[in-house]
């Protein structure tokens, strides 16, 4: 419906979409192209309903049309404040591979207005790297940016202030990208995913005791006749709730981790003590898809255990006061100075134990691009690279 409207409207025809998402209505859709432009459509009918990021230039008496991105649009999502009130707050926040973030004051719903900006939060030096990857921490107030040198930035949304630089060790460019990241809300937690199939847990703020750090690693592995192959993360999704289990039939191979690559250590803590995986009413699960379309389910209870990583007090995080401010960041002075610091590993590269894994299965024939959940009836989506969405 919407290449339809957009082939009528004589757009750029070799934009391609790179990424969407909905008001919190799911009346509007933001769609973000390839050449850097981002759209407001209508979601019922496909209707164009206005331009987000174009801004006029004039020069020599000859008006220029430019926009705020310059290439790809990478990940976008709609801040709201109060909905339902007259004065509420709707802030879209875009990512690009030109490595800018922009947010717009979305108040007005025949235009849009650039209200924040953050640039150099991922330019080492010459190099301008590409933002890959983008999620939002609505209880912590967080806002992580992933890129291609591996590098998550995390800010402070509503002060724009860089509040932590996560990497791997002494930070080496170039060595993984930085591929899917997903806040754990309501715990402190970042998980991310490597373009080397690894999976990392950070601690982010408010937790003092591992903030920054990394505090569970492990890899995805793809197990053929002759070795395992580590396979790239493409999707995730956390569960928090209050549920019997997960809306597949529970079924793992236990055999396939008898046998892990050499490299990979064994937390026997972790897998045998009982304390870890005393039953309990709320399940925490990181379901993972991959590129080979593979989908597995974590139980992340032992792990937040383990390392007592705690559901923080609402009362003790800071509430919103200024969000509509103004303001042009210049990160890259901020950025030089935190990567002077090495990050020490509190643990070291785990298999995913049977103790941890609920479910695995082979359910599409290409990559696993994207997974939901439908809260009535529980259930979850999914869809991959072989044209096929799923219902679970």
């Amino acid at each position: 419906m919407f290449k339809k409207f957009i082939e009528q409207e004589r757009f750029d025809i070799d934009a391609k979409i790179r990424c969407f998402c909905f008001d919190y209505r799911h009346r509007l859709v933001y769609i973000g192209f390839s050449n850097g432009t981002v759209q407001q459509f209508n979601s019922g009918n496909g209707s164009l309903i206005k331009p987000i990021n174009e801004y006029e230039v004039e020069k020599d008496g000859i008006t220029t049309i430019k926009t705020h991105h310059t290439k790809d649009v990478t990940s976008m999502f709609v801040f709201y404040n109060n909905p339902e009130s007259a004065d509420a707050d709707f802030i879209l926040v875009t990512t690009s591979l030109d490595s800018l973030v922009n947010m717009y004051n979305e108040k007005d719903p025949e235009q849009s207005t650039k209200i924040r900006g953050i640039r150099g939060s991922h330019k080492i030096g010459d190099k301008v790297n590409e933002i890959l990857c983008m999620d939002f921490s609505r209880r912590y107030n967080l806002l992580a940016t992933g890129s291609v040198d591996g590098l998550i930035v995390l800010w402070d949304f509503e002060l724009t202030k860089m509040e932590d630089l996560l990497y791997i060790h002494t930070y080496r460019p170039g060595s993984y990208n930085a591929v899917v990241i997903k806040f754990l809300d309501p715990y402190p937690v970042l998980a991310a995913a490597y373009s080397n199939g690894a999976l990392f847990l950070w601690a982010t703020k408010p937790n003092i005791q591992y903030r920054g750090q990394c505090f569970f690693r492990c890899k995805n592995f793809f197990k053929k006749e002759n070795g395992f192959y580590p396979i790239q993360i493409s999707s995730m999704l956390f569960i928090n709730h209050n549920m019997n289990d997960i809306p597949f039939k529970v079924q793992y191979d236990k055999d396939f981790e008898r046998q892990i690559p050499k490299d990979i250590t064994e937390d026997q803590d972790l897998m045998t003590n009982p304390k870890y995986h005393s039953p309990q009413q709320t399940k925490s699960y990181l379901i993972i898809g991959d590129t080979k379309g593979w989908i597995k389910c974590i139980d992340l209870i032992p792990i937040l255990k383990k390392f007592d990583i705690q559901i923080m007090d609402e009362s003790t995080i800071q509430s919103s006061f200024n969000i509509m401010k103004k303001e042009e960041i210049h990160a890259e002075s901020s950025l030089m100075y935190n990567l002077q610091k090495e990050k020490d590993f509190i643990c070291n590269f785990s298999s995913l134990y049977p103790s941890l894994m609920r479910y695995e299965e082979h359910i599409h024939n290409d990559e696993l691009i994207h997974i939901s959940m439908i809260e009535e009836p529980f259930s979850l989506i999914t869809t991959g690279k072989d044209q096929r969405i799923k219902i679970w």
